[in-house]
This record gives C-alpha cells, sequence and structure tokens, in this order.
C-alpha cells in the first residue's frame, strides 16, 4: 500500500512542477510560437567564415553541423569568427619539466544580417582544455590536437546556443 502512496506522491510533484513551468512562460526553444520562421529554420539560414586554421576549420564544420547549414550561398546572415588559441604551462615541475599544459580558445565573432546591411549581434566565446604532457613526443602531439578539438567543439556549443538564443528573442520582440 505504501508503494501507492509514494507513486501518486511522485504523480502529484510532476503535475505540481508542469504547471509551475507553463506559469513561469518557460517553453522549448526551438518551437514555433510566434508564427514566423522558426529558430532552427533561421540558425540554418546562416553562412559561416573562419580562418584556414585547422582549429578555424572545425570551428566552422562544428557549428555548420550544429546549424544545419552546408555554407549555402545566397543566406541572409554571414557569421564571421576570428578564432584565437593560447597554450599555458600549468604544471610546471621543479627540474623545468611541464607535465600539465592549457589551451585556451578566444573567439570573437560578429553575426552580418546581409538584408540589414549592418552587424545585428556580436560577442566573444572563451573556451580552455587540459591536457598532460608526457615524455613522448608523439603523444603530445596527439593529446595538443586533441585539446585543440575539445575547445573547438566547445566554442561552437556556446556561440550555437548564443546565436539561438538571439533569435528566439528577436522573434519575440
Amino acid at each position: 500500500m505504501s508503494w501507492f502512496k509514494e507513486r501518486r506522491a511522485v504523480l502529484v510533484l510532476l503535475v505540481a512542477a508542469g504547471f509551475a513551468l507553463g506559469g513561469c512562460g518557460f517553453h522549448p526553444l526551438y518551437t514555433d510560437r510566434t508564427g514566423g520562421a522558426p529558430v532552427k529554420a533561421k540558425l540554418q539560414n546562416v553562412s559561416v567564415s573562419a580562418p584556414g586554421t585547422s582549429y578555424g576549420r572545425n570551428l566552422k564544420f562544428t557549428l555548420e553541423d550544429l546549424m544545419g547549414a552546408a555554407g549555402n550561398q545566397g543566406t541572409r546572415y554571414q557569421l564571421s569568427l576570428t578564432p584565437t588559441i593560447y597554450e599555458t604551462d600549468i604544471a610546471v615541475q621543479q627540474d623545468t619539466e611541464v607535465t600539465r599544459s592549457n589551451i585556451r580558445m578566444t573567439t570573437p565573432f560578429s553575426l552580418y544580417d546581409q538584408e540589414l546591411g549592418e552587424v545585428v549581434f556580436k560577442g566573444t566565446a572563451l573556451s580552455v582544455a587540459s591536457y598532460n604532457r608526457v615524455d613522448s613526443e608523439f603523444a603530445n602531439v596527439i593529446a595538443t590536437r586533441d585539446a585543440e578539438e575539445r575547445v573547438s567543439n566547445d566554442t561552437a556549443r556556446d556561440i550555437y546556443t548564443r546565436l539561438s538564443i538571439f533569435f528566439e528573442r528577436q522573434g519575440r520582440s
């Protein structure tokens, strides 16, 4: 009998939480509530430009995958990225051997609306990844590449989220 009461109490709490979320204005980001184009459609209308470095290409391709864009010509928006990577030694032993490093990517970005002819949104994304340094130079090269890929992917997700929020707020105003 106690199992039934516990289950009923959980159900009551879930229903109450649903009403509370509905009352506070919570709604999914990618729904179409305004009758206009949903956020996802606006994100697909963004072309991305980034430098030709390995981390710049990774950042661009990850963003295009997230947005569903394929670098189409004739898109309304142009996203310009200018990523910079810094490497910092964070664990240095007394004999000056480095055992851990950080890779930090700072990416200023701007979203240009080609119909309006102006920048409509800009910001800076930041991501940090760490990796261990070992005696094997090959292992260090691979670890560095992996850390660069991780900061590129994290930065792409951050920019994607910011653009999604921008387009969602733009649809409400």
